[in-house]
């Protein structure tokens, strides 16, 4: 199933040429298979310039009670809530608010050093070098309305990994020490901070940060494939309470949230030298931003030299989403999209079904699972690493 929004005039030539209408055609021949075979769920959007190409949205919000996905829902987008944290720490810094070279225990008393007894500083956090460990909580604790203060008492008990700036390891706990960071010099919530002074300005109406027990509107529940008995058929999600990633991966967001920050950024709504740090500076190559917890996965990739955005959400963790993404990418660029292996309809090996017990992706032969680095720059044929 999926649901169209705004389609800019068909005559208007569509990237690798031809119209809009054309070009609608042939991204709609890579998703709606998958859609039909039930690996698909989410909304694609592709703008250029100014100009919405395609938006259209694809199988259910909710898979048990059969309500669509739209153009308009919302979807935990993961990491992708990063770039926006850098943002509004840029933001502090530049206004004098924030030091980026001050050790983080100047605002966190308590916060450990390094084996060798380096300081980590802001930039440090934020650079993914402070020796923080990418996650401090079990599983078992993400249902639980954890803040950042929470947090930032974990890593204050597990201590660093490495002496701050020798080495890079992700970690979303360190940007839930900077949301944290972020609550005491500024008074107040991070995610009230946050909607301040990166969502307002960026004209990003429906997004928001994570509510707990409080009903978001037109928020899509997470799934996943899983194996049932020898066929793979979609299953609900784990339940989190992102909260405990506030700062790292606690906001939801529509397609076209996503296509406003990224061109509010362009545009030097939040002034002039973000572009360049966000999204690189080859404007001939691909770049961009990923994420995935729980059942949702995310992708938003620009290619700055055709004006090109392309946003796609899902609430469903399938092995096709990265294929259809990197099709989308091949057509959006002249190419001709090639046929993505029918994942739903095939019999479920012993290994599988093992990984679906656990509640691990199911992997296509030729993905692999990376949790550590994000990739920003998407160069083809490769599979970015989708970070939680």
């Amino acid at each position: 199933m999926w649901q169209a929004a705004l389609l800019m005039p068909m005559l208007l030539t569509a990237p690798g040429g031809g119209t809009a209408e054309s070009l609608a055609a042939r991204i709609e021949s890579v998703a709606a298979p998958q859609a039909e075979a039930g690996l698909l769920s989410g909304v694609l959007l592709v703008a250029r310039d100014d100009e919405m190409l395609f938006h259209r949205a694809y199988g259910h919000a909710s898979w048990e009670l059969r309500v669509p996905n739209t153009p308009s829902t919302r979807f935990a987008v993961a990491s992708i809530a990063k770039p926006m944290s850098r943002m509004l720490a840029h933001l502090l810094v530049e206004a004098g608010r924030l030091e980026l070279d001050a050790p983080v225990d100047r605002y966190l008393q308590d916060f450990p050093r390094g084996p060798k007894g380096g300081r980590p500083t802001i930039a440090h956090l934020l650079a993914h070098r402070s020796g923080v460990p990418h996650r401090v909580t079990l599983a078992s604790e993400e249902v639980e309305p954890l803040r950042p203060a929470d947090i930032v008492r974990r890593v204050e008990q597990a201590g660093l990994l490495f002496e701050p700036g020798s080495r890079r390891l992700y970690s979303s706990a360190g940007f839930t020490c900077l949301a944290r960071v972020i609550e005491i010099v500024e008074g107040k919530p991070f995610e009230e901070v946050l909607a301040d002074q990166v969502f307002a300005p960026a004209r990003m109406t429906s997004a928001i940060s994570e509510t707990g027990e409080v009903l978001m509107d037109r928020r899509a529940l997470p799934h996943r494939l899983g194996a049932h008995g020898d066929r793979l058929v979609v299953k609900k999600g784990r339940h989190k309470d992102l909260r405990f990633l506030t700062g790292a991966g606690a906001v939801y967001a529509t397609a076209g949230d996503l296509l406003r920050f990224v061109r509010a950024i362009r545009s030097g709504v939040f002034g002039p030298d973000h572009w360049k740090r966000e999204l690189g500076a080859d404007p001939r190559a691909w770049r961009g931003w990923t994420g995935r917890t729980g059942g949702y996965e995310a992708s938003v990739d620009v290619l700055a030299a055709e004006d090109l955005i392309f946003v796609f959400l899902s609430n469903l963790r399938s092995a096709a989403n990265w294929q259809i993404r990197e099709q989308v990418k091949r057509v959006l660029t002249g190419g001709a999209a090639a046929a993505i292996p029918d994942q739903g309809r095939r019999p479920v090996s012993r290994r599988e079904r093992v990984l679906s017990d656990r509640r691990r992706p199911l992997l296509h032969s030729r993905q692999r699972q990376h949790h550590e680095v994000p990739t920003r720059s998407c160069r083809p044929g490769r599979r970015p690493d989708l970070d939680r």
